[in-house]
């Protein structure tokens, strides 16, 4: 894919869907609301979508593109990760994960899904057996 491609596709998210697929998050107890939760979300992961797109036209063609797309890919994944370990050990204490650390990982995740479109499935392989390792053995 050439880089008018790459950003073409990450272009193509489907905020809308995403949106509709968050409104399926519990109504958070603490009384916020979950519409500002949803819409902080969608902010969020619009940005991280724009950081992805600046970055990619900033690199331009050739093989540092699929480079850049594939740090970015590993970023994403390891917020993913740092989501789900933050809502097991709130859930491990008997204290629900926070709607919008659970809207934010459901976000991410959406997104890495889409972004995989843009990467080599064993270069997907290596970053996902990379982030499962333990520190001392990923270094």
């Amino acid at each position: 894919m050439n880089h008018e491609e790459i950003v073409a596709h990450i272009r193509s998210f489907d905020t809308d869907a995403l949106r509709e697929a968050l409104q399926e998050a519990p109504e958070p107890p603490t009384g916020e609301s979950k519409a500002d939760i949803i819409a902080d979300t969608i902010v969020w992961l619009e940005t991280l979508q724009g950081d992805l797109i600046s970055l990619v036209n900033q690199v331009g063609g050739g093989e540092d593109v699929e480079m850049v797309v594939a740090i970015q890919y590993v970023e994403l994944k390891s917020r993913w990760i740092a989501f789900n370990t933050k809502m097991n050990y709130s859930m491990f204490r008997g204290n629900h994960p926070h709607v919008s650390d659970m809207c934010r990982a459901t976000a991410v995740s959406t997104f890495l899904q889409h972004v995989e479109g843009l990467l080599r499935e064993d270069d997907i392989d290596h970053i996902t057996e990379f982030l499962a390792r333990p520190m001392k053995d990923a270094a």
